[in-house]
């Protein structure tokens, strides 16, 4: 079976992302997503009393002060406390860097991070906007630290992507994602998505979790 007690971490630390599922407007769209919890065998919580209730046993349950709340990843957690202000004011980019990041420090492969940072051109563009941008370079010179080669500006950024297709295009609702499911989710309920869009890492995390160890109970 999958392992609950990590689904239910994962849904108390990133209380603020589902309790915006259920404000209005977006209260209806989001229920679409949240009624389909059983169906990946990570039920959710339908309403925000049950989110209380769930979390009401786990420690700092609806404190949690993480910038980027779905990451685990020690680097981005480092550069978040480094130069808070960025992530406040850009807090849609947790989700590309943490996937960018992750995957170079893996893979080494200079191609596939062009097409993921790409990829997140809406979201990167925020890093180079006043007047976050000068916080915003300590994440970039942070990165590089470690051997991560980002674009530091917003014309390498264009440049760099010229010539990938569909670069910058917007279209996707959760664009670090690659999880099939929450492509689907965001068809199915756009308004969700672009209400609450710091959404996506959690589910994108939750449904993973589900996936990994159901596949390894198997």
């Amino acid at each position: 079976t999958n392992d609950k007690s990590t689904i239910k971490a994962v849904i108390c630390g990133a209380q603020d992302q589902f309790k915006c599922m259920f404000m209005e407007p977006q209260a209806a769209a989001c229920q679409i997503i949240l009624s389909a919890g059983p169906m990946i065998g990570a039920p959710l919580p339908l309403t925000s009393e049950e989110l209380e209730t769930e979390c009401s046993d786990v420690p700092d349950g609806g404190t949690h002060t993480h910038l980027c709340p779905a990451s685990q990843n020690s680097a981005l957690i480092t550069a978040t406390s480094l130069a808070p202000e960025c992530f406040q004011r850009c807090p849609l980019i947790c989700g590309p860097l943490d996937d960018i990041v992750t995957a170079y420090l893996i893979t080494k492969d200079e191609n596939a991070m062009k097409t993921m940072v790409c990829g997140a051109r809406d979201q990167l563009r925020c890093m180079f906007t006043e007047p976050q941008s000068a916080s915003c370079q300590i994440v970039f010179s942070a990165v590089e630290t470690i051997g991560v080669p980002l674009p530091v500006s917003w014309e390498e950024v264009e440049t760099g992507c010229s010539d990938v297709p569909g670069a910058g295009s917007g279209t996707s609702l959760c664009p670090a994602s690659q999880n099939p499911a929450l492509i689907t989710a965001t068809a199915l309920a756009p308004e969700c998505f672009h209400r609450c869009p710091l959404i996506c890492g959690p589910l994108d995390d939750i449904i993973t979790e589900y996936l990994t160890t159901n596949d390894k109970s198997t």
